[in-house]
């Protein structure tokens, strides 16, 4: 990995760590094993190096999201189930302690850059349309159980992931997400996990 790199994923796990207000760029320096002149060549600021672990995190994420959201072999429900699934193993693969970087972001998005805000608003969009569209899909297959549109039933979603991943960093404990897949799937579908 490049200085650029090793910086980005640095700032990744500060945020992750202590949040935006408390990631200080020396501690991410020293653990990128870069200096100051190299974090200017790459950032003007704080803002755009929150820019670019954004960019690097939903990379992953919205991959991940399109192949499970996307394979045919199997039904919308079974897709929307299988993505559910596997934002529960991704916070079990990293012990626990990662969360989501959107939603810690935007728990303080007001205070953020509008760069950053406008950034946020983007992601939770396609996340939204993501989901929706695979709503609609289990809907168009009579597999979906609520009356809501699928819009809101993929703001149903992600409202409840969030709110498990705090009850989940608070508890220290998986069973806050393996409720919100068994919850989400009884309220589109109307059957448990």
């Amino acid at each position: 990995m490049g200085t650029r790199e090793n910086i980005v994923e640095a700032g990744l796990a500060a945020i992750i760590q202590q949040g935006y207000d408390g990631m200080g760029l020396e501690d991410i320096l020293k653990t990128a094993n870069a200096s100051k002149g190299s974090f200017y060549h790459f950032f003007k600021s704080k803002d755009n190096l929150v820019l670019a672990i954004i960019e690097e995190y939903e990379s992953f994420y919205t991959h991940a999201r399109k192949t499970l959201l996307s394979s045919s072999d199997v039904s919308p429900k079974q897709r929307i189930h299988n993505y559910l699934l596997f934002l529960v193993e991704d916070q079990r693969a990293h012990e626990m302690a990662r969360g989501c970087l959107y939603g810690m972001l935007a728990q303080s998005a007001n205070a953020r850059s509008d760069s950053v805000r406008q950034k946020l608003d983007q992601i939770f969009t396609d996340w939204r349309t993501h989901l929706e569209t695979e709503i609609l899909a289990a809907q168009s297959a009579n597999e979906l159980a609520t009356s809501l549109t699928p819009a809101d039933a993929a703001d149903f979603v992600i409202c409840a992931y969030e709110g498990a991943l705090i009850k989940f960093k608070v508890d220290r404990n998986i069973t806050a997400l393996e409720k919100f897949v068994d919850g989400c799937m009884r309220f589109l579908f109307g059957q448990p996990a």
